[in-house]
């Protein structure tokens, strides 16, 4: 009788082990599933962010850039270093650009 007790105390034990186990190891497996797709979201949202912010650093210099290069065209100095090049290297500068230098 004993034996039948001891057997039948090992099935419980057994069957409530497996009985916590099975939801415990699905709630586990969620939990990382979830946790990993919301670490890669924020870290996709992350990387979005700063591409977002070098692309206006990027887009500010170069307006900054255009605006001098724009001044720098129309300096006297650079008309005439472009004049006497055009000049005295057979430059490729169609008539058109010529006209423009002077």
């Amino acid at each position: 009788m004993m034996k039948f007790y001891q057997r039948l105390r090992f099935k419980l034990v057994l069957a409530f082990f497996f009985a916590t186990l099975i939801p415990l190891l699905f709630t586990g497996f969620y939990a990382i599933y979830t946790s990993t797709n919301s670490l890669h979201n924020q870290a996709i949202n992350s990387q979005q962010e700063s591409v977002q912010t070098l692309k206006n650093n990027i887009e500010m210099f170069l307006a900054t850039v255009q605006g001098d290069l724009m001044f720098l065209a129309e300096t006297v100095p650079l008309k005439s270093y472009l004049k006497f090049r055009a000049e005295n290297t057979g430059s490729t500068l169609d008539q058109t650009q010529r006209e423009q230098l002077h």
